[in-house]
């Protein structure tokens, strides 16, 4: 077999400028394909998310509602928790009071200051005999202080109207 070059060394020269020349387009070709494709592919992307955000826009929104709501709740919370720490436990006090009640003495009026300790009794007496054991009763209780009892109580001998006040020591010294 015998090879015959018929072209002429400027004509192969050419061509192989024609063949680089197709190359470098059919590379710039493919570039620009793979191009359009990301670029339809980034603008189908970017169109799904903006339908996804209009869509879910009323859920964050309501997320944010519900964060202001968890924080309305935490300080109400946080107003129940103080006010229970403020709160006295008064049952035990009163039994203890009412425990220093003799059967004639009816207690129609009771008055506490947490703050000053300050008890106002109001009530009826049987007899002199009945309210002087309340003032007994009252006198002899450790956690009773500065007992104040008018000499208006001691008037009558049965039926005594009678107010006393004094300080009732919450906690014991």
């Amino acid at each position: 077999m015998i090879i015959l070059n018929l072209i002429s060394p400027e004509q192969k020269k050419i061509l192989r400028i024609k063949q680089l020349f197709l190359l470098l387009r059919n590379l710039f070709g493919l570039i620009l394909f793979f191009t359009i494709i990301i670029a339809i592919a980034l603008i189908l992307t970017n169109y799904s998310l903006s339908l996804s955000y209009e869509y879910n826009q009323p859920t964050l929104n309501n997320i944010a509602f519900s964060e202001k709501e968890v924080q309305g709740i935490n300080n109400k919370l946080k107003n129940v928790f103080t006010v229970q720490n403020q709160h006295t436990y008064w049952p035990p006090i009163l039994i203890d009071l009412f425990n220093l009640v003799p059967n004639g003495v009816e207690i129609n009026n009771l008055t506490i200051d947490k703050n000053t300790q300050v008890v106002k009794i109001g009530g009826l007496a049987k007899n002199r005999n009945d309210y002087l054991q309340l003032i007994t009763s009252l006198q002899n209780n450790q956690q009773v202080k500065d007992l104040n009892s008018p000499l208006e109580n001691l008037l009558s001998k049965e039926d005594i109207d009678f107010n006393l006040t004094f300080i009732y020591q919450l906690v014991p010294n």
